[in-house]
């Protein structure tokens, strides 16, 4: 199987200025030169590749000819993670952000090399969503939406409007041989992280497995994580399987609250975790973090990883390795989302009309080995199998496969 492309329904279709329209209450009167030297300010103060700007954008001449967007996008120095919007439309899109109703799946298109034709399959459901509710799960091949071929949907880039729609009809082919049809609504629930975890007993000691599927600000979600992490410690377990192929990040915050649980006994009461390497070589801001009372003592972490482990969970990642002794990368290559963005409000973020988020840094370990925009490199290459559930055996614990 060849993987070629993803879909996911717990993403809102992208969000294009033409369909909407700013706020004109956000925008007129504003003065454009003022929002120009606004922006040459927040980039020279701030923008890691502040240095690479031509001297030509920074000067009043710019300030004044320029439209405000252009001159921003003109700075940027093969950068597509930077922005410049309006509030009225940061703030929308913040709001799309939010999880909506889904029917709870991930889906990927494969090539089947026997057939030589495109499949959809289920990537996984989400427990409790509509989808997981039909028995639907990983492996199975999703054959039509709403009575046509899912693969016209696809070709005519329709899936995402249809997914969106307040209902569906499905029609899957089981990775047991027999077909499910039913009809589905949207729903809204919460999305926890753990989707799976266990404790193995594999080679007479024990290990646990779990499957962490974003770092995301879910309430209760660390009550949660303490109880698997309880339950892990008590095993005395010193090998993990972290389980990281479809973590897209989000909270920093919440990722470094994650990797409490995973600093060894023997750190210090607080130590340095991570490090933003900025544009002035002289700045070193960290974050510290303050070991878990349910932390792991490991010895040995494997990490599973696809190009949809991003930002947060590449963090995470990058900046334990100084602190375990044996930590293995096991998949694919990260997706190398790994930049810190930084926000400006003008004129203020009390009556803010424009939204301005370039970006102000890289992570950083403890070595102060910042990572790029290449991603994480695997110790153990391997393909991804979407045709068995999520689950570990002896040649997974010993690094050879992934799951």
């Amino acid at each position: 199987m060849v993987w070629t492309a993803t879909g996911c329904d717990t993403t809102p279709i992208p969000l294009q200025d033409d369909l909407l329209p700013d706020d004109p209450d956000r925008v007129i009167g504003i003065d454009e030169q003022d929002l120009n030297r606004f922006v040459q300010q927040c980039m020279t103060s701030s923008y890691l590749w502040s240095d690479e700007i031509p001297a030509a954008l920074l000067s009043e001449s710019a300030a004044e000819s320029y439209d405000p967007q252009a001159l921003f996008y003109s700075m940027l120095h093969n950068d597509p993670w930077s922005s410049m919007s309006t509030y009225a439309y940061y703030r929308r899109r913040n709001e799309a952000d939010q999880t909506p109703p889904t029917y709870g799946g991930m889906y990927i298109m494969l090539l089947n090399s026997q057939t030589d034709r495109y499949e959809v399959r289920v990537v996984y459901t989400i427990p409790g969503s509509p989808l997981w509710n039909q028995g639907i799960r990983r492996g199975d091949r999703m054959l039509e939406l709403n009575g046509t071929p899912v693969m016209y949907h696809l070709y005519a880039n329709t899936f995402s409007s249809v997914m969106m729609q307040d209902s569906a009809r499905f029609s899957f082919l089981r990775t047991a041989g027999d077909t499910a049809v039913f009809t589905a609504h949207r729903t809204a629930y919460t999305a926890h992280a753990a989707l799976v975890s266990h404790v193995y007993h594999l080679q007479d000691r024990p290990v646990g497995y779990l499957v962490y599927q974003h770092f995301n600000q879910v309430p209760d979600e660390r009550d949660t994580l303490r109880h698997i992490m309880t339950q892990f410690a008590q095993t005395g377990m010193q090998d993990l399987i972290l389980d990281l192929r479809y973590n897209t990040g989000y909270s920093y915050e919440t990722a470094l609250h994650f990797a409490t649980y995973l600093i060894p006994e023997t750190t210090a009461d607080s130590i340095p975790f991570l490090f933003y390497a900025t544009h002035d070589a002289s700045e070193a801001p960290c974050a510290y973090i303050r070991r878990a009372d349910a932390a792991l003592n490991l010895s040995r972490l494997v990490v599973l990883t696809t190009e949809y482990t991003q930002a947060a969970a590449e963090m995470l990642i990058h900046c334990i390795q100084p602190y375990i002794p044996t930590v293995q990368i096991v998949g694919s290559e990260t997706g190398g989302q790994v930049m810190i963005t930084k926000t400006f409000y003008y004129p203020d973020a009390e009556s803010p009309a424009w939204v301005i988020s370039p970006v102000c840094s890289r992570i950083a370990n403890k070595a102060r080995d910042a990572l790029d925009s290449n991603g994480i490199q695997p110790d153990i290459s391997c393909n991804d199998d979407f045709f068995h559930n999520f689950t570990v055996d002896e040649t997974t614990l010993e690094g050879e496969a992934c799951l």
